[in-house]
C-alpha cells in the first residue's frame, strides 16, 4: 500500500502527544463525568462560569506539584496535592487551583453545597482540569488538543505561565500512561533518541514537557532518519520483546521475550488480534485461514536479523520537534523488533512529500537489504488489524487487510509481495 487505509485523528504535532488520535471520536463533545456546578445547579453549554459557589483563596506555589506515580527522570516541583480542586473566576481569565482540605469534602464533593462531581456532565476541557487539580497542579487555562480518542489532551498553561502537555483517560485506572512513560524513557536512555520529559505519569495523568510542531522540509526528515537509524543500528539485543506488556491504542501489545522474530511477529505483532471480537467479526473462515499460512511463511519473505529497539507507532504525528527544530519521538508502543516495524509505520501512513528524504538517507546509513519496500505492507498488517479492533468503523483497514493476505487464500506455496 502506498498510504495507510485511513488517516488517524491525531492531535496538531505543537499539541504533544498522540496515540490519543488512533481512532474517530465521533459520539459528540460531552461526556458522562464528575462536574463542576454553579449554585447548586448543571451548568448548560460548553462555556460554564465556575466562579460563583466557590470561594476565593489565595495562591500558594507554582503550580508543578510532585506527582505521586512519577517515573524517573521526572522534574521535582513545588505544591503537595490535595484531595480534589475549585475553580476560580470565569473561562475568559480562568486560574485553577488545587483546594485546601477546608475547600473540599469527602469522596470528591465540591464547594457547593449538596453536590459531589458525579452528579453532572462536563466537557473534556474540565475533564482534564480536575485530573490536573487532583494531582496537584495549578491551572490557568486548557487548550483540548484536536483529535483525541482514547485520551483526552490538550496544552496547559500553569498558574506560573508554563505550559506543558497533560492527558487524561475515563474509565478504571490502567497503566497506559506509566508504561508510556517507561518508553520514552527508553527511547531516549537506551536509543539516544531526544523524548519529551516526562514531569508526571500516573495511571489517570500524563504530563509532559511542551513540545513543538515539526517542520515537513528535506531537512528535517533527514535529521530524523539520522535519528530513527541510530535507534536502530545502536541497541541490537538478541531477544524480541520488552521487559513489560505495553499497550498499542487502548489494547493491550504483548511484548513476552522470544528468541525467534518470525514466531514473536506471527504470534505477538499478527495473529493476536484474532481474538479480539471487531477482528474476529471482519474475517471469515478462510480469511483467518490466510492470514495463518502467511505468517507461517514469514521465515521465507522476512530475513533473519537481530531485533533492535523499536519506538513501535512511529507515524507522522508521533513525530515533533524541539524549539530549535530537532525531531523529537512521542507516544511510542516500544518494543525490541525488526526495524520494518517502524518503516512500514511510515512508510504506509499519509505523510508529506519531503519524508521521502527519510527513506533515502536512512537506507544509505543502515544498509538495509533492497527488499525493504517488499515488506511494508507485511509488517503494517498489525497496524491494520489494531484498526479494525479498536472501532466498528474500520475505515477500509479490512480490505487493505484482504488484498495482503489474497495469494495465501490458496493452499501451496505462498506468493511474493
Amino acid at each position: 500500500m502506498s498510504a495507510r487505509p485511513r488517516v488517524h485523528a491525531g492531535p496538531a504535532a505543537s499539541e504533544g502527544s498522540g496515540r490519543t488520535g488512533r481512532r474517530p471520536l465521533g459520539r459528540g463533545g460531552t461526556r458522562p463525568f464528575p462536574a463542576l456546578c454553579r449554585a447548586g445547579r448543571k451548568v448548560g453549554g460548553r462555556r460554564r462560569d465556575h466562579s460563583a459557589g466557590f470561594p476565593s483563596f489565595p495562591h500558594g506555589g507554582n503550580g508543578r506539584p510532585h506527582c505521586r506515580g512519577r517515573e524517573a527522570g521526572s522534574r521535582k516541583s513545588g505544591i503537595t496535592p490535595h484531595c480534589c480542586g475549585a475553580a476560580v473566576s470565569t473561562r475568559s481569565c480562568t486560574l485553577f487551583r488545587p483546594a485546601t482540605t477546608g475547600e473540599c469534602g469527602r469522596n470528591g464533593a465540591m464547594a457547593c453545597p449538596g453536590r459531589v462531581w458525579s452528579d453532572f456532565q462536563v466537557s473534556e476541557e474540565e475533564i482534564l482540569i480536575k485530573r490536573l487539580l487532583d494531582a496537584g497542579y495549578a491551572v490557568r487555562e486548557v487548550k483540548k488538543a484536536s483529535g483525541g480518542v482514547i485520551a483526552i489532551s490538550g496544552l496547559v498553561t500553569l498558574a506560573d505561565d508554563s505550559p506543558v502537555f497533560a492527558k487524561t483517560l475515563l474509565g478504571p485506572d490502567r497503566d497506559i500512561f506509566t508504561v508510556e512513560a517507561a518508553g520514552l524513557t527508553e527511547l531516549r536512555e537506551t536509543g539516544g533518541a531526544i523524548t519529551p520529559e516526562v514531569l508526571c505519569a500516573s495511571p489517570r495523568l500524563l504530563v509532559l514537557e511542551k513540545m513543538q510542531p515539526r517542520r515537513d522540509d528535506e531537512r528535517f526528515w533527514e535529521q530524523l532518519a539520522h535519528t530513527v537509524a541510530a535507534l536502530h543500528t545502536s541497541t541490537t539485543a538478541e531477544r524480541f520483546g520488552w521487559h513489560r506488556p505495553g499497550w498499542l491504542g487502548r489494547l493491550r501489545q504483548d511484548n513476552t521475550w522470544d528468541s525467534d522474530g518470525h514466531a514473536f511477529l506471527a504470534e505477538r505483532r499478527i495473529l493476536r488480534w484474532l481474538s479480539e471480537p471487531l477482528v474476529e467479526a471482519a474475517f471469515d473462515a478462510a480469511e483467518r485461514q490466510a492470514l495463518e499460512r502467511l505468517c507461517a511463511a514469514l521465515p521465507e519473505l522476512v530475513p533473519d536479523r537481530p531485533p533492535c529497539l523499536t519506538h513501535g507507532d512511529l507515524w507522522q504525528e508521533n513525530i515533533v520537534a524541539t524549539a530549535d527544530g530537532a525531531p523529537v519521538l512521542i507516544d511510542p508502543a516500544v518494543s525490541y523488533n525488526w526495524p520494518e516495524i517502524d518503516l512500514s509505520m511510515l512508510w504506509c501512513s499519509p505523510r508529506p512529500p519531503a519524508s521521502d528524504r527519510f527513506f533515502a538517507v536512512y537506507e544509505e546509513i543502515t544498509g538495509i537489504d533492497d527488499g525493504w519496500r517488499d515488506r511494508m505492507d507485511l509488517f503494517h498488517l498489525r497496524e491494520l488489524l489494531s484498526v479494525i479492533a479498536h472501532d466498528d468503523d474500520d475505515w477500509g483497514a479490512a480490505e487493505a487487510v484482504r488484498r495482503i493476505i489474497a495469494p495465501f487464500r490458496r493452499d501451496g506455496g505462498p506468493a511474493r509481495m
